[in-house]
C-alpha cells in the first residue's frame, strides 16, 4: 500500500463480485481519500477497474448483459493486449508516422467537439437557463381560443345555409 496526501493506492486484484466499490465510496465520502483499485499492471503500467468499467461500457449490448465475472478476464485480457501492442508500436516509433499522426488529430478534434458540446450542453439546459427560456417562450406563446361546437343556432334559414356550404368548403 502507498499512501500520498489524499490518494491511496490499493494493490490488490480487484473482483467484480465484491462490494469493493461501495467501501470504496463510503471511505471517499467519510474521509476525503480518493482510491486507485489496480485491476492489472503490466510492468509499470497500471490498468484500473475504473479502465475496465470504461472498457464494459464500450462493449454491444449484449454482451454488456452477461454477468460481470464472465466478462471480467477477456476485458482485462484485452486492455493487457492493448497496452502491450500499443508499447512495441512505441518501439517500432508509430507515433511518428505521418498517417498515424493524422489519425491521432483527426481523433483528437472529435474528442475535442464531443467535450465542447458536452460543456455548452450541460450549461444551456442548468436549471436557471431552462427556465429562463421557459418564461420567455411563455411570453412569446399565443394562445388561440378553442371552440367546439356540437349545434350552431341561428334565426333565418338562409344564414345556416351558408354556415353549412362554409364548413362543407373548409372556410371558416
Amino acid at each position: 500500500m502507498h499512501t500520498n496526501s489524499n490518494k491511496l493506492l490499493i494493490e490488490a486484484i480487484w473482483a467484480p463480485n465484491q462490494d469493493i466499490i461501495w467501501i470504496q465510496r463510503l471511505i471517499q465520502v467519510a474521509f476525503g481519500i480518493t482510491f486507485l483499485i489496480i485491476a492489472a499492471k503490466v510492468n509499470d503500467h497500471i490498468i484500473s477497474a475504473k479502465d475496465v468499467l470504461i472498457a464494459l461500457e464500450k462493449l454491444p449490448e449484449k454482451i454488456k448483459e452477461q454477468p460481470l465475472p464472465s466478462i471480467y478476464p477477456k476485458l482485462i485480457n484485452e486492455l493487457i493486449n492493448q497496452h502491450l501492442i500499443a508499447q512495441q508500436a512505441y518501439k517500432e516509433k508509430l507515433d511518428q508516422n505521418k498517417k498515424v499522426l493524422s489519425e491521432i488529430n483527426k481523433s483528437k478534434e472529435q474528442i475535442m467537439a464531443k467535450f465542447w458540446l458536452k460543456n455548452f450542453l450541460d450549461k444551456q439546459t442548468k436549471k436557471k437557463n431552462v427556465e429562463s427560456f421557459y418564461k420567455n417562450y411563455l411570453k412569446t406563446f399565443k394562445v388561440s381560443k378553442e371552440f367546439n361546437a356540437s349545434h350552431i343556432l341561428v334565426k333565418e334559414k338562409k344564414t345556416a345555409s351558408e354556415i353549412i356550404k362554409k364548413l362543407n368548403n373548409d372556410i371558416v
